[in-house]
């Protein structure tokens, strides 16, 4: 009785993984931008997990080595990624090392 109650959660299991792999879900990762290029629209070169990647944003004072959370739209690598805002180091340095 137990394994076949088992066997059911398991198929459960497997069914919903296999839709949720299926639905499309924006990504939103941390990158760091490598390089500017075409200033005027926004177009930089960023790192992802160590490999290079084109993104756009609409925050053209970006500059090399900032920190960045890029969306991956429905988690698809091969589609034009977008740079959604910039990760504050200093900020979380000082939050992290709080003063008396």
């Amino acid at each position: 009785m137990i394994d076949s109650y088992n066997e059911v959660l398991k198929s459960i299991e497997n069914i919903v993984k296999n839709v949720a792999n299926k639905m499309g879900f924006d990504k939103t990762v941390l990158g760091v931008v490598t390089k500017r290029f075409d200033n005027s629209l926004g177009n930089y070169i960023v790192k992802i997990d160590n490999v290079e990647f084109e993104a756009i944003s609409a925050l053209i004072n970006l500059k090399v080595g900032d920190y960045v959370y890029i969306t991956i739209p429905n988690g698809d690598y091969s589609e034009t990624k977008i740079i959604s805002g910039k990760k504050n180091i200093e900020q979380e340095e000082v939050d992290a090392n709080p003063r008396d």
